[in-house]
């Protein structure tokens, strides 16, 4: 049987926002159980979340601004 840890436990432990945890939900990336009304998370969900985010399949670069003194001048 796989334990399960309260959504809100799990999402202080990581160190993230509620917002942020709710929106993982809501794309897929992170799944949960309901549990009589509310969230909670399987060591096995938690287990495969840290997987993804050590394969770094959710990583993103963002791109550098240019400075408008390096911009070219239009003429």
């Amino acid at each position: 049987m796989p334990s399960i840890q309260a959504l809100n436990i799990f999402t202080k432990s990581i160190g993230v926002s509620p917002a942020t945890v709710w929106r993982w939900r809501q794309q897929g990336i992170l799944e949960t159980v309901n549990i009589n009304g509310r969230p909670y998370v399987t060591t096995e969900a938690a287990a495969a979340f840290v997987a993804r985010v050590t394969a770094g399949e959710f990583a993103k670069t963002k791109p550098m601004p240019v400075s408008p003194r390096a911009a070219p001048a239009a003429q």
